[in-house]
């Protein structure tokens, strides 16, 4: 049996000094990677899925959809899809005033608002509002 005096330094082998600076070093690089990894958001919304088109359809005197509001982001393209019997145009009051022009058939176009607010979409024929677009 060995017995100790007090005072004295304790002393460990190499072998463990070894695995416990080669496992301290695994944590540091571990560490280190993980906060280069890419989490896959990186404030890039371009990876981000765009929404949904907004669709209006106008057949005989039926308009759909009827005064229903849709949010937008503030700078951000949309897209609109437009499924008419006849040619037209819409009316968005903005400023400056946007006119959608649209075919007979399915139009569809991108488009952006700058201004945060609610921008009306009129139809003049018949005279509705089609859309209350909230601009945020």
């Amino acid at each position: 049996m060995s017995a100790r005096v007090a005072g004295a330094r304790t002393t460990t082998r190499p072998a463990t000094r070894t695995a416990a600076r080669l496992s301290a070093l695994a944590l540091v690089a571990a560490l280190s990677l993980a906060g280069c990894a890419d989490d896959g958001d990186d404030g890039d919304s371009s990876d981000s899925p765009s929404p949904e088109p907004i669709a209006i359809t106008i057949t005989d005197d039926e308009v759909s959809p009827l005064g229903e509001r849709v949010e937008v982001s503030a700078g951000e393209p949309f897209t609109v899809t437009i499924k008419a019997d006849r040619a037209g145009e819409l009316h968005v009051h903005t400023n400056p005033e946007q006119e959608w022009e649209f075919s007979e058939g399915t139009t569809e176009f991108e488009a952006t608002l700058e201004q945060p607010g609610v921008a009306e979409v009129e139809l003049h024929d018949p005279d509705v509002v089609v859309l209350q677009l909230e601009v945020r």
